[in-house]
């Protein structure tokens, strides 16, 4: 009997704990303040709710709406939010969660106001945004906003149809540190309203504490967003925006569809630009502004779009590098503004692929300019265009345009090559020299001028305009011969650190002082059946005693 009762007690226990357990939330029903820490849960919709729905005014709590919908009255008056999270008493609210709600028919759908370390995510946030002037007096709504709030994780939630008059933004940021990640952004026009200064996603920062904030990024990754007029915008410095997608963006407001040039990704001072993809729209690609500071725009790819430019920035520091700018209306690079000349700004544009834009290649003015190993290629009003620029260096690339360079204003004086120096180069050849012209219809002169001794250099140099000379244009490719087996060698030569040179002679894995007596004996031989570019170890072009002295050296 005792044991029977003893499993009865013990029964009864697990039940009171699982009930517990299961219990331990506490569940919403009605619009709600919530004042103290714990676990909260949804229970059922909230509709036509004329005043915020549910508002968390304390640290430490989860808000789960378990997929049930809020939906507010969109004529209701002031500043009214799906779901607000702020502290009433001053300072900053920490470790707050809001999950799996739909939210919709707010000025703001979620909205977080000095709130730090805290999350938002697998929500859906619909057709919120300001609709009427009446409403209210401050300009625009949003879908999610953190204001004021630092180092919080907004991931993996939709936002759709932020609509109304006014910008309205899908996501607004204004703190530090903060990620917004694999969240999925687009616009409908729902019902009408007009489409104003649409922005995807909006990041800001206290701009009077300007030189702290580099060390202290907003991230920007892997977010797909569809049909905006400004996809993303930075104000301020340090922010990595990476590997996002932005299609079909817009570049009008109001319902006469009046166009302007709205922008893909929009960055003000020092941001990282990495690994994005921009596909159609009436749009500018990438645009800086007040670069004045060091700026990163890689491995992009940017198609498709009609506004004037796909990437553009006035001044500044930085590297536009192994992007790919293709079918554009506009010009693909411009870089400069008139009447900005400073010389310390200097812009790197290296590894890009700038082919069939319409507006032109590439467009420097008042700036000074690193160009090398970009494929400039089938572009409609010209390659490359200087406006009062000049002192910029242009080398080991390849022009293939109908026009492949304009000059406006001041502009003599600009480098087009470097000394003759082992490559490859940009067609594989054996040496880094100049450019290579060509032309759609095959005349360049790169095309049509001899390279008698084989070195991928054409004998002549090319005027591109009046004092401006590329002195060793690249000659049109030829098969390079393969590195082979020097007779009395063990096996085939090896380029042992890197440097495109041959200098393990013998093919035995290893420098030593062997292969400089095979080099001796076998030096004509290797004249004769070597690349020359491969066993020239000091760089004359030739084959010949000095190079035993340099590869001796390196023992």
């Amino acid at each position: 009997m005792l044991l029977k009762n003893l499993f009865l007690l013990l029964f009864i226990g697990c039940c009171l704990v699982s009930v517990s357990s299961a219990g331990s939330a506490t569940p919403i029903t009605n619009p709600v303040w919530i004042t103290q820490p714990g676990t909260y849960e949804l229970q059922n919709d909230l509709t036509d709710i004329g005043t915020t729905a549910i508002e968390v005014r304390c640290s430490d709590v989860i808000l789960d709406g378990r997929g049930f919908t809020i939906t507010g009255d969109e004529f209701a008056q002031g500043n009214v939010a799906g779901i607000r999270v702020r502290s009433t008493t001053g300072g900053k609210l920490n470790n707050i969660t809001v999950k799996n709600c739909q939210v919709s028919k707010y000025l703001d759908g979620i909205l977080f106001e000095n709130v730090d370390n805290s999350e938002i995510h697998n929500n859906v946030v619909i057709n919120n945004g300001k609709i009427s002037p009446e409403i209210t007096s401050r300009n625009g709504g949003t879908g999610i906003s953190i204001n004021l709030s630092d180092n919080n994780n907004i991931f993996n939630n939709h936002i759709t149809g932020v609509r109304g008059v006014g910008p309205n933004i899908g996501v607004y940021i204004f703190g530090v540190q903060n990620r917004i990640n694999e969240n999925t952004l687009d616009v409908q026009e729902d019902g009408g309203y007009s489409v104003y200064g649409l922005g995807g996603i909006f990041t800001s920062i206290d701009l009077t504490d300007f030189d702290t904030y580099p060390t202290y990024p907003n991230t920007i990754i892997n977010n797909t967003l569809t049909g905006y007029t400004n996809g993303i915008c930075i104000y301020g410095s340090g922010s990595i925006v990476k590997n996002n997608t932005l299609k079909d963006n817009r570049g009008y407001y109001g319902t006469s569809e009046t166009f302007y040039d709205g922008c893909a990704i929009y960055s003000q001072f020092s941001n990282q630009i990495i690994g994005n993809i921009i596909l159609n729209g009436p749009v500018k690609g990438i645009q800086f502004i007040n670069s004045d500071y060091r700026m990163e725009i890689r491995d992009n790819t940017i198609s498709g779009t009609s506004g004037s430019s796909a990437i553009s920035f006035p001044v500044g520091v930085g590297n536009i590098e192994n992007n790919s700018i293709l079918n554009n209306k506009g010009i693909g690079i411009k870089v400069g503004e008139p009447y900005i000349i400073q010389p310390q700004n200097n812009v790197n544009i290296i590894n890009n692929r700038i082919e069939n834009n319409s507006g032109g290649g590439i467009n420097i003015e008042e700036v000074y300019v690193t160009a090398v190993r970009n494929r400039i290629i089938n572009n409609g009003a010209y390659g490359i265009c200087f406006k009062n620029s000049n002192g910029n260096k242009i080398y080991n690339n390849i022009f293939g345009n109908q026009n492949n360079v304009k000059f406006q204003g001041d502009f003599i004086g600009n480098t087009w090559n470097v000394a003759k120096t082992a490559g490859p180069n940009i067609l594989g050849g054996g040496f880094i020299g100049g450019n290579y012209w060509a032309s759609p219809s095959g005349n360049g002169w790169s095309e049509t001028h001899l390279d008698s001794d084989g070195d991928g250099i054409c004998d002549q140099p090319y005027a591109v305009y009046l004092g401006d000379i590329d002195q060793l244009p690249l000659a049109k490719a030829t098969q390079v011969p393969e590195v082979v087996l020097v007779p009395g060698g063990s096996g085939v030569p090896g380029d042992l650190n890197g440097d495109g040179r041959y200098n393990d002679v013998n093919g035995n894995g290893q420098l030593d002082f062997a292969d400089v007596v095979l080099y001796f004996n076998q030096m004509d031989w290797i004249a004769d059946n070597e690349p020359v570019a491969s066993f020239d170890f000091n760089g004359n072009s030739q084959i010949d005693f000095a190079d035993i002295v340099t590869l001796f050296n390196t023992l």
